[in-house]
């Protein structure tokens, strides 16, 4: 990993920065996962900060929640 990183993500649980990481690893970005006292941080080489800024907010965009309610559905037999 370059000498210059920057941290492009936050979160509170392991899982959720493990996530990241992956989408981050998917797509060829180097990575890394470090632990502070609030949490954990994901950090990327700086020339990838753009890059990998943008792979996270559209994977979460891409993998939001769906608003749609359940329909209830009739069988008829």
């Amino acid at each position: 990993m370059s000498k210059h990183v920057v941290e492009v993500y936050v979160a509170d649980s392991r899982a959720a920065i493990h996530e990241a990481a992956l989408v981050l690893t998917a797509v060829g970005i180097n990575n890394m996962i470090h632990q502070h006292p609030h949490g954990w941080g994901l950090l990327v080489p700086l020339e990838d900060q753009a890059k990998a800024h943008h792979q996270l907010t559209s994977y979460w965009h891409e993998n939001q929640p769906s608003k749609d309610q359940p329909v209830d559905a009739h069988i008829v037999d």
